[in-house]
């Protein structure tokens, strides 16, 4: 697992192709840098990648707080509700790549999104099955680009 560097304010303005997620607990630390960045150290088997497509992004700038939701199209042959149950217990940070190959990440371990789902495929056992998956939560800062 490679560890990320995080700068502060930067916006993503391009479509995202990629979707990666971390639940908190295997983040070993977040720790402020120089100049506006944050290194993010994760424990081994930290990332996962999301197969999603119709990646969506969300990001308001509302008060004193930003308002997230990253949300995504899921298609799989196997059932993965029990899974996804699981998954709404446990909150995460996002990242995001775009069309031009810039990441950003969404949440941190003091500030996490959470995770939802909804079944909207067939529940006939023999055909595929589909999500709407959904990660949201309020930060206090916004998205941040990183660099590996």
């Amino acid at each position: 697992m490679n560890d990320i560097k995080k700068r502060a304010k930067c916006q993503n303005m391009t479509g995202d192709k990629a979707l990666y997620i971390t639940p908190i607990d295997e983040i070993e630390f977040i720790v402020p840098f120089t100049d506006g960045e944050n290194i993010v150290k994760f424990l081994p088997n930290g990332r996962c990648a999301v197969e999603g497509y119709n990646i969506k992004v969300d990001a308001k700038h509302e008060n004193d707080f930003y308002r997230n939701e990253i949300g995504c199209d899921f298609r799989t042959a196997e059932d993965k509700s029990a899974l996804f149950f699981k998954m709404t217990k446990m909150r995460f940070v996002v990242k995001l790549i775009d069309n031009n190959g810039k990441s950003l990440l969404y949440g941190s371990k003091e500030e996490p999104l959470r995770f939802n789902y909804v079944f909207v495929g067939n529940p006939n056992p023999s055909q595929t099955k589909e999500y709407k998956l959904s990660f949201a939560g309020d930060t206090t800062f916004p998205s941040s680009m990183i660099g590996e």
